[in-house]
């Protein structure tokens, strides 16, 4: 029962940090910003406003009032604004304004956005909102004093029907060889915390920058590393292949106002306009006034600590020392283990198959769950799961808990009716999606290994060992061949190792060891936590949650596996895995629709050609 309190007390704790850390800060009330210098939300609200009155894809009318209000606003602004149509495609009208700094001849920092939006909807968020931001931004920086270098505000037009505006103004615009940095404002959604989720090439200098500047960042290098393999396009990536560098910041929460009738002011979050913003105001700055611009340097692996905390960002390579001390620590637990009597080779044995079943058996109960919620891939057939992202969210994270809590459950008591998880979940697939080859193979290998390696009592010890020894395994492979998205194997790998050392692999329990791991265990789940929202956000393959279970076990083995034979069912994992499936098929029977969430409000019909190729997801 302590096990169990401790445990319940740490993931009370860990969801309150996971969500303090993804909730964008509150909109300030009242009217303009205390100071001249901050963003002011609401004075970017008011411009949203004016942007995001109707639909206006390029060419229409509604764009032409939304250019002009613009050239007014730019023009109050001091930015004494030009329009440059598209040689390609002249209907597409990019606005193009210059803030002086002290030295015309160096290089120029560039705030870009594109004022179009997609046919079926107005944009308050994609991308009134980057526009507003980067207008706010270019106020407070003149209400700052002249900056050392030139600011520069592209607004683009014709970005969502295939970025137009940002291929001609870097193919052919004079303006395009002045800049020496540029960040790009975006939106995938309509509410969270603005994240940091593309930089251009080489981009050790320019973590270095945004890391420094700004306060409270939402960046992950593996999340940069996954979107350059994403089919995805933003205007960034044209500024990105001119070789230019910079930032390109978004918030992807609100996934059903994504290209939607719904996509409107009233429904924006002030709370992530203001994240945006804030975060496009800190780097810009710096940028601004930095005496030399970020240059071409080593790639970095970054991510901000839990609840809204600093980015840690260090040269990627420096992931070969992080594991090095990982297995130091794991030669030390093995040892202090050893020495106690506790660590068999079997056991041993048998966490690595643990390890491998909550990889593979999570990925097939996932993936149930997303067939159970709703069948079928593409935006049309996520309308019904986004407009109920929350419970979708809750029902697939109370699953991957179960998973956790079920699997070191059976384990200790050397059981195999784990094996029903996987077998039940590949049946489900294949009663309402067909036969899946890869899916009915991977329910295939979890059955076998829990039939084969769940057969004995496992002491806590070896399987904790056993899971650790797999991730390190993992993030040696991750290092080799990707090491700026190594770190979200290093850094649980190594909060695990570190518990194991100083617990010698829970062999030793006194009361400060029993609070630290406890603190660790915290600590390292709210940081999973962060990064199962983000996959959930950004992705959509719940199978690849599995990997996140993965982490949570490495770090809290000692308070997810009771001891060696225990006796009982593991209710409280039946129940929380049982609860996760009752929701997923709530999920699936729950008709979300109402004003707020309208049946019609992604009406492909009222796209143009254009506007569907050029669907983008930052």
């Amino acid at each position: 029962m302590g096990r169990i309190l401790a445990l319940a007390l740490c993931l009370i704790a860990a969801t309150l940090i996971a969500w303090l850390g993804e909730r964008p800060p509150a909109d300030p009330a009242g009217a303009m910003a205390p100071a001249l210098l901050a963003f002011s939300t609401s004075a970017a609200f008011t411009d949203v406003q004016a942007i995001a009155r109707a639909p206006h894809p390029i060419g229409a009318p509604a764009n032409a009032a939304v250019r002009d209000h613009l050239l007014r606003r730019m023009t109050a602004l001091g930015l004494s604004p030009r329009v440059r149509s598209s040689e390609a495609a002249p209907a597409a009208q990019s606005l193009i304004g210059r803030l002086p700094g002290r030295d015309p001849n160096l290089p120029a920092v560039a705030v870009m956005a594109h004022y179009d939006s997609v046919p079926a909807g107005p944009g308050a968020s994609d991308d009134g909102a980057g526009v507003a931001a980067a207008l706010e931004v270019a106020r407070a920086l003149q209400a700052g004093g002249v900056t050392r270098r030139d600011l520069l505000v592209i607004l683009t037009d014709g970005e969502e029907a295939g970025l137009i505006g940002a291929k001609d103004v870097f193919a052919h615009d004079p303006v395009a060889r002045r800049i020496g940095f540029l960040v790009n404002l975006e939106a995938r959604g309509s509410g969270g915390r603005a994240r940091m989720f593309q930089t251009g090439p080489d981009n050790g200098e320019t973590i270095t920058l945004f890391a420094r500047a700004v306060r409270s960042p939402s960046a992950a290098s593996l999340a940069a590393f996954v979107y350059e393999f994403m089919p995805n396009d933003t205007d960034f990536t044209i500024s990105r292949r001119a070789g230019v560098a910079g930032v390109n910041l978004a918030f992807i929460d609100g996934p059903f106002d994504y290209h939607s009738a719904t996509d409107t002011a009233a429904n924006l979050d002030r709370g992530a306009l203001r994240d945006l913003g804030e975060q496009a105001l800190a780097v810009t700055r710096a940028a601004a006034d930095a005496p030399v611009l970020p240059r071409p340097s080593e790639p970095f692996a970054f991510h901000q600590l839990p609840a809204g905390g600093p980015l840690i960002a260090y040269p990627a390579r420096w992931g070969w020392s992080l594991i090095a001390a990982a297995a130091g620590m794991l030669v030390l637990a093995a040892a202090r283990s050893r020495h106690a009597g506790a660590l068999t080779g079997a056991d041993v044995a048998r966490g690595v198959a643990a390890a491998a079943f909550l990889i593979i058996g999570g990925a097939v109960v996932l993936h149930a769950a997303r067939i159970v919620a709703g069948q079928g891939l593409g935006r049309t057939a996520l309308h019904h799961l986004n407009a109920q992202a929350g419970r979708y969210e809750a029902a697939l994270v109370l699953l991957a808990l179960g998973v956790l809590l079920y699997v070191p459950a059976e384990l200790a008591r050397g059981r195999r009716g784990v094996a029903s998880a996987p077998l039940i979940a590949g049946g489900v697939i294949w009663a309402i999606a067909g036969f899946e080859p890869v899916g009915a193979g991977l329910a295939a290998v979890a059955v076998i290994l829990a039939l084969a390696c769940f057969r004995r009592p496992t002491a806590a010890s070896g399987a904790w060992l056993g899971v650790l020894l797999v991730l390190l395994v993992l993030a040696i492979g991750v290092q080799w061949f990707a090491p700026p998205a190594a770190l979200a194997l290093t850094w649980p790998l190594l909060m695990g190792s570190g518990l194991a050392a100083i617990s010698g692999l829970w062999t030793r329990r006194t009361w400060p060891v029993r609070l630290l791991t406890m603190g660790g265990v915290t600590l390292g789940l709210a940081w999973v936590g962060g990064l199962v929202h983000g996959l959930f956000l950004g992705i959509d393959a719940p199978a690849l949650l599995a990997a996140p279970i993965l982490l949570a076990a490495a770090m809290a083995w000692p308070l997810v596996q009771p001891d060696k034979g225990a006796l009982g069912t593991p209710f409280t994992a039946v129940i929380i895995l049982l609860t996760g499936a009752a929701l997923t098929l709530g999920v699936r029977l729950h008709e979300p629709w109402s004003a707020r969430y309208p049946i019609t409000a992604h009406d492909a019909s009222r796209l143009t050609a254009p506007a569907q190729s050029a669907m983008k997801a930052p």
